[in-house]
């Protein structure tokens, strides 16, 4: 009696671990699900969500001059609390003029990360809680195309 009841415990254990490793392995921690669009006139934005809750933000706004994209990229820049980095003609992104990556506060006072880039008439940006967050973002948009 106590080997059946040792064998039926193990397979349920084994069961239990093979299902919990099949989700882990099928839903990834980092895949993302669209929950929000926003389109305008020059402008879009997108809500993406983890199975884990962790929201992500992309963006794009366009400019009727790549003068005026400049300027609104510069106080992008100035509005960064930290800038991780800044660089010119990224080399991951050859369609982008600039790229700052930093901690900027949004309007609740909290912290986020963004990538902002500027794309002659355009600025796109991803905000999400993490850098962590945001670079698998762009690795999941990247896979996507």
């Amino acid at each position: 009696m106590k080997r059946k009841l040792l064998y039926s415990s193990v397979g349920c254990a084994t069961l239990i671990l093979g299902a919990v490793l099949f989700v882990l392995w099928y839903f990834p921690g980092l895949t993302y699900h669209a929950v929000e669009f926003a389109d305008g006139a020059g402008s879009w934005s997108d809500k993406y969500v983890t199975i884990y809750g962790i929201a992500v933000i992309s963006s794009m706004v366009g400019y009727p001059s790549e003068e005026d994209a400049r300027k609104a990229f510069e106080d992008e820049a100035k509005r960064a609390a930290t800038i991780i980095k800044r660089a010119k003609n990224p080399d991951d992104h050859p369609n982008a003029d600039e790229e700052i990556v930093g901690t900027f506060l949004d309007t609740d006072g909290v912290k986020r990360v963004s990538i902002i880039r500027l794309q002659k008439k355009d600025i796109y940006r991803v905000t999400a809680p993490s850098l962590r967050y945001a670079l698998e973002f762009e690795k999941y948009v990247k896979r996507q195309k």
